[in-house]
């Protein structure tokens, strides 16, 4: 019995420190250079085509971050968004997709942008099947 035990206890702390950082943890600095590369891979980038990609999801990223902290305040305050700040809030983030959209639109060759295309699309479509899954798990 003991033995088992700790051999489950040994692999817990295993499994713990092989564990990747979260994205919290790493700088949006890092974030955007881990993206820049990936994309990279999946894209076939030259190198001046992932510097500006590095620096178009850094963008991103402090712009999200901002964002959160903005209605991670609201929240603590007890102040929900009225029907217009909603409206207004869904417009401009659309117009930051396409502002994005546009910006890798120029840095990207065609073949290059139709398929970061697809997987923008990929990535919608399964964030919205877990947001399904967790409305259907709390209902």
């Amino acid at each position: 019995m003991k033995t088992t035990i700790s051999f489950i206890l040994l692999c817990f702390l295993g499994l713990q420190m092989h564990a990747q950082p979260r994205k919290s943890d790493l700088s949006p600095e890092d974030q955007a250079r881990l993206q820049s590369k990936k994309m990279a891979l999946a894209l076939d980038l030259s190198e001046a085509q992932r510097l500006q990609v590095e620096k178009i999801q850094l963008n991103e990223i402090l712009f999200h971050q901002k964002m959160k902290q903005k209605r991670k305040t609201s929240i603590e305050n007890g102040n929900k968004l009225t029907k217009e700040q909603r409206a207004e809030g869904m417009e401009m983030m659309l117009d930051r997709k396409l502002a994005l959209q546009n910006q890798m639109k120029s840095t990207l060759s065609e073949d290059q942008f139709q398929k970061w295309k697809k997987i923008q699309m990929r990535k919608h479509r399964k964030t919205k099947k877990k947001v399904r899954k967790k409305i259907k798990k709390h209902s």
